[in-house]
């Protein structure tokens, strides 16, 4: 049996383009391996017999999970690629198959598989082409679902995709928590393409939803409890939906995604990571519209500040000194509160005297410089200055 598996890895990494245009004989091959398996002697019939040669005792399978997974892949890769009006002709075979991975209820890919098939051998053709639109939203969604838990990363890819196709239509099949948690269970996925992919399908989302979602990614992202990766994740889903708002960035939920950073900020017991993410979220809404959000300038420039006068890291000092150029860049002198121009000059030229810091140093001269360019020639808020192009936080 184990020749056979070699031989089989081997065909199904030279040649699995091939082998789907000919499923046939590849299912019949992945039933006879599965078939063997349960012909593997126990240790009682070992006792009755005499002993073989060692040669022999070889080849009998390891674990069944190392035996299994080529034949899993395999399947699941059958199952994906080939069209159901070929997989129809097979259904004797898919039954037999089906009945061999009944018997491993433990193993999550193969109650997985097992129900792919039972599945689609359950399907009866159709027999109108009109169908409610809501049933085959509902399928849409199990095939969804079943492929998050395939072995395969393309198949748990695709099965984002087809979730997310649902998102997009706004199909009434969605629950939003349940939906919510499903993609957070697939952000803690190592492979950067289903990661990404969650990403992508969680902005979908908040069109979906805009205040349930943002309301549970903003609880998320402001856990302690929460892993630091996932909420940096989550971070970059709230940044793109502030990019994406553009001038529409104001109302009552934009005031809670500035307050909770804002929050996340003046927290000094938080990772540096997530209290510059969160200042990098700021930033961007100042970016976006700084007059719509300007409730929070007060309170964004207080904690810049904070930043500079108290925090012993030059990298969020940094960060402190890109939020400061954005207010500056796109909202203007006349934006800046009352009293506040030249407290920022002072603390940016104390800050930039005392640091040691060659990078830190040059943005804060940078910024001092655009002042008093703006004080000088009456600031157009239309024109960016050049000097803004080049401000960056640098690890």
């Amino acid at each position: 049996m184990l020749i056979d598996l070699k031989f089989l890895e081997k065909m199904n990494e030279s040649f699995k383009d091939a082998l789907m245009d000919k499923p046939a004989s590849v299912l019949q091959v992945i039933l006879n391996l599965l078939k063997l398996k349960f012909e593997v002697p126990t240790i009682e019939d070992d006792q009755e017999r005499e002993p073989d040669s060692d040669d022999e005792e070889e080849e009998l399978p390891a674990t069944p999970q190392n035996n299994m997974t080529i034949l899993l892949e395999l399947l699941s890769a059958i199952l994906t690629e080939t069209p159901h009006s070929e997989l129809s002709k097979h259904k004797t075979t898919l039954e037999s198959i089906a009945n061999c991975l009944s018997t491993f209820p433990n193993n999550i890919h193969c109650t997985t598989l097992y129900k792919r098939i039972t599945d689609f051998l359950s399907d009866s053709p159709m027999t109108s082409g009109v169908e409610d639109e809501r049933t085959l939203d509902k399928e849409l969604f199990e095939q969804a679902i079943t492929s998050l838990n395939d072995p395969l990363i393309p198949i748990r890819a695709h099965g984002l995709y087809l979730l997310r196709q649902l998102i997009i239509k706004k199909s009434d099949v969605l629950a939003l928590d349940f939906v919510l948690e499903l993609h957070i269970v697939q952000l803690r996925d190592q492979e950067p393409f289903i990661y990404l992919s969650v990403i992508k399908s969680l902005n979908e989302l908040i069109e979906f939803d805009k205040e349930g979602t943002l309301k549970f990614l903003l609880e998320f992202y402001s856990n302690k409890k929460e892993k630091l990766d996932e909420r940096l994740k989550i971070g970059e889903v709230v940044l793109q939906f502030i990019d994406h708002a553009g001038e529409l960035l104001t109302g009552e939920l934009v005031d809670e995604v500035l307050a909770r950073t804002l929050t996340i900020v003046r927290d000094f017991e938080e990772d540096d990571r997530i209290r510059m993410s969160a200042m990098s979220l700021i930033g961007e809404a100042l970016r976006v519209n700084a007059r719509g959000v300007d409730k929070f300038i007060k309170d964004s420039l207080d904690c810049s500040i904070g930043v500079l006068q108290m925090e012993k890291q030059d990298i969020m000092k940094r960060a402190a000194v890109v939020l400061i150029a954005d207010l500056i860049a796109f909202g203007g002198l006349e934006i800046v509160p009352r009293g506040y121009g030249s407290k920022i000059k002072s603390v940016l030229e104390y800050t930039r005297n005392s640091a040691n810091d060659y990078l830190l140093v040059e943005q804060i001269e940078k910024v001092l410089g655009v002042i008093d360019e703006l004080f000088k020639e009456k600031f157009n808020p239309t024109e960016i200055p050049s000097q803004f192009g080049s401000l960056k936080i640098s690890k």
